[in-house]
């Protein structure tokens, strides 16, 4: 249950720090599919990602089972976050955010890695959305 309530409390969070004014949105509706072989590794970007203030919130969520895969937050310092099942095997270039896109490295992929997931990038006032789905297949042997 604990599990299902903190990434809805994030994504609340998120709206909340920028309910000052009007923030607006933008929802990038084509989605992503990956498709990789298990143990293999996989880039997810995210694009584009307008910011040119040094404020920015970055959550990827795996929305089935709802987790909270990633988490930064440049505005209070906070440490890079990321889940437990994923530690050790995600790496996010937040350098390239000047380049306008976020790419973030999942390696030793596993078959329960297959999934949707959800970015939420808050910058500049802005909101940004996308959806990735994620399919892992056996490795052929």
């Amino acid at each position: 249950m604990v599990s299902r309530v903190c990434p809805l409390m994030v994504l609340i969070w998120v709206w909340c720090l920028l309910a000052e004014g009007s923030p607006l949105r933008d929802v990038n509706n084509t989605q992503d599919v990956y498709q990789a072989e298990e143990h293999s590794s996989i880039t997810l970007t995210m694009s584009p990602v307008n910011t040119t203030s040094d404020s920015l919130q970055i959550h990827l969520m795996r929305l089935d089972p709802l987790t909270r895969i990633y988490l930064y937050d440049s505005r209070n310092n906070l440490k890079v976050i990321t889940d437990k099942q994923f530690r050790g095997r995600l790496q996010c270039d937040l350098q390239l955010v000047r380049n306008g896109r976020i790419e973030c490295l999942l390696s030793d992929l596993r078959l329960n890695d297959s999934g949707i997931y959800q970015w939420i990038v808050a910058a500049d006032g802005r909101i940004n959305l996308q959806k990735s789905q994620l399919k892992v297949r056996g490795k052929l042997k």
